[in-house]
């Protein structure tokens, strides 16, 4: 199958997102602001939920796509779970360990204290719960979102097993993910942290991606339509300025999770072949697990010098743009020697 480009322009997007947020919230970590600003930079740490949420409607999409052809059974379930396993594992826990050994030789992360069993969560994508927090919180913290995709896949590759095909993937999926939700919603499991993790919606997204995948032609057909789209195009950007509105009575993530799908809808019906997008596509995975490195050193840098907020958002280009460099850097040089070692290695 060819390759969709136009998704390869909206990773790059959402990775450009979640790195813009995580370095406004170091800023707002290491200032308290007030007023609409203080508002504004709060609200902005929201843009990252966004770009998280994109990357699990192109997942979804993506999974489908690329087994839609496949005849299933146990060989074929097997195979895409390795391939998936050595797409995440090997490059997640390169980053792992250089931030575990940071946090052990006081680099990184001096004021947490990590148990045995959260690092081997950590390294296993298992969802972890210190008692105090309340929280799912890897020692890596974009770890989190890779949990929720290592259950996508484990739960898509039963699909596969079972040679489901078309929109009943969807219908089973969807049944399946609402009734662990509802558990979870009601602390039904004797893990907290199971309860914890099944509690947040977002990998209903997922099927939101495989809808997509599934009804594309009717999608496309309507967002040929160029006033339906300029009509789309104005309702995000309602959607944007209203989530900025001080007087906005609803949770970020109730605004980011329609926009993520429309903005996925958008760029699905067009043709967008940029050479610096397609890069920044490709690094994408790269981007998003080594961008916290950069960021959490500029929150340090702030933090100890008691850097006036204006000056740090003056400065925050600098670890912004240096965390999409590195990213690429790390993509061309290590991310993708690594992901074929390992394919030499477990073929």
């Amino acid at each position: 199958m060819g390759r969709n480009y136009s998704l390869q322009a909206l990773r790059a997007i959402a990775a450009v997102l979640v790195v813009f947020a995580h370095t406004i919230t170091q800023i707002n970590m290491a200032s308290e602001i007030n007023g609409y600003l203080g508002y504004v930079l709060k609200t902005i740490e929201s843009l990252g939920g966004l770009g998280v949420y994109i990357f699990f409607i192109i997942s979804g999409y993506i999974m489908s796509y690329t087994t839609c052809d496949k005849k299933g059974g146990r060989q074929e379930a097997i195979s895409f779970l390795k391939k998936r396993f050595l797409r995440v594992y090997p490059v997640y826990w390169i980053c792992l360990s250089i931030m575990t050994i940071g946090w052990a030789g006081g680099i990184f992360l001096k004021s947490h204290d990590y148990s045995i069993y959260k690092v081997i969560a950590s390294y296993l994508l298992l969802p972890f719960s210190d008692p105090y927090s309340g929280n799912i919180n890897p020692i890596l913290s974009q770890g989190w979102t890779l949990m929720y995709e290592i259950f996508f896949y484990f739960s898509f590759s039963v699909l596969l097993y079972l040679d489901v095909k078309g929109l009943k993937k969807v219908y089973y999926l969807f049944g399946f993910y609402f009734c662990v939700y509802f558990l979870g919603r009601f602390n039904f499991f004797p893990w907290i942290s199971l309860n914890l993790f099944l509690q947040k919606p977002s990998f209903f997204l997922f099927i939101l991606g495989m809808i997509f995948f599934e009804c594309q032609d009717v999608f496309r057909h309507l967002f040929h339509n160029y006033l339906l789209r300029l009509f789309i195009v104005v309702i995000c950007i309602f959607l944007l300025f209203y989530v900025f509105d001080p007087n906005c009575s609803m949770k970020p993530d109730f605004i980011m999770y329609p926009l993520s799908a429309l903005i996925f809808l958008l760029f699905n019906s067009c043709n967008i072949n940029n050479r610096t997008l397609n890069l920044l596509g490709d690094s994408s995975y790269s981007i998003y697990l080594t961008h916290g490195f950069i960021v959490l050193l500029f929150g340090n840098i702030i933090k100890r010098l008691d850097v006036n907020y204006n000056y740090a958002l003056l400065f925050s280009s600098l670890p912004f743009i240096f965390s999409i460099m590195i990213g690429v850097y790390f993509y061309k040089y290590v991310e993708t020697k690594v992901i074929y070692k390992s394919k030499l290695i477990f073929s």
